[in-house]
C-alpha cells in the first residue's frame, strides 16, 4: 500500500488523536497531552482545521483530568475552559452539530453549566 504524499500529515494527525486518546483512556493525561500538542502545532502548520476541534476538546479533556488528580499543578483550568470553547464555535461554524452536542456535554459536566 502506497500512501499519497499529500495525506501523510493528516494520517500521522488522526494517528496521534487516537493515540492520545488511548493515553487518556489508561489516565496517562500527561503523555496524552504531549501527543495532542504536537498534533495542533501539525493541523495547523498544515491547515487541517476540520481536526482542531476534537484536538481541542482532548486538550481540555487531559488537562482538568490531570487537575482533578493533583497532578496539574501547572494547568489553568481557565484556559481548559477556553479551548473547548473555541471547539464549540469551530464545530459550530463547519456546523456540526454532533460535536457542539459532546462539547456541550463535556462543559457541563466539568464546569457545571
Amino acid at each position: 500500500m502506497v500512501i499519497d504524499p499529500s495525506a501523510f500529515h493528516e494520517l500521522q494527525i488522526i494517528v496521534g488523536r487516537n493515540l492520545a486518546r488511548a493515553y487518556a483512556e489508561c489516565g496517562n493525561n500527561k503523555e496524552a497531552l504531549t501527543v495532542i500538542d504536537e498534533c495542533i502545532e501539525l493541523a495547523l502548520r498544515c491547515n487541517y482545521e476540520y481536526i482542531i476541534e476534537s484536538l481541542y476538546v482532548g486538550k481540555a479533556y487531559n488537562m482538568v483530568n490531570l487537575a482533578s488528580k493533583g497532578e496539574g499543578k501547572d494547568i489553568d483550568i481557565g484556559i481548559a475552559h477556553e479551548y473547548l470553547r473555541q471547539a464549540y464555535f469551530l464545530a459550530a461554524a463547519r456546523c456540526e452539530t454532533g460535536m457542539m452536542e459532546q462539547i456541550k456535554q463535556i462543559y457541563n459536566k466539568y464546569f457545571k453549566i
